[in-house]
């Protein structure tokens, strides 16, 4: 009985360490995410304020890159269940993947 007691305890500690570190990479990805977000705010209001014209195509590929990167997220890096998320073909989840370069290992 003590013998199973023991391999619970040990398993529930190893999984919640296993959290607590899925947990810190997801923070980390997530203050990253922030900051380029802010980036991209302080960079579209120069461009609006010197009157620089604004490329919607480009707009709307970096809205859909972050989509994808929130899906990963939210999916712990799951590419199926992503799509899913996004009303995607997991086909074309790899191929908008690749074409934006997102790298997987973040998720």
């Amino acid at each position: 009985m003590f013998q199973q007691s023991n391999n619970f305890n040990i398993s529930e500690k190893i999984l919640k360490q296993n959290q607590l570190e899925a947990l810190k990479s997801l923070s980390l990805l997530l203050v990253r995410e922030i900051n380029s977000l802010d980036e991209r705010q302080t960079t579209l209001e120069k461009e609006i304020e010197s009157e620089k014209s604004i490329c919607l195509l480009k707009e709307l590929q970096r809205f859909e890159a972050n989509m994808i990167r929130c899906a990963l997220i939210r999916s712990m890096g799951k590419q199926t269940k992503a799509a899913k998320l996004l009303g995607l073909n997991t086909t074309t989840l790899h191929a908008k993947i690749r074409r934006y370069k997102i790298d997987l290992t973040d998720f």
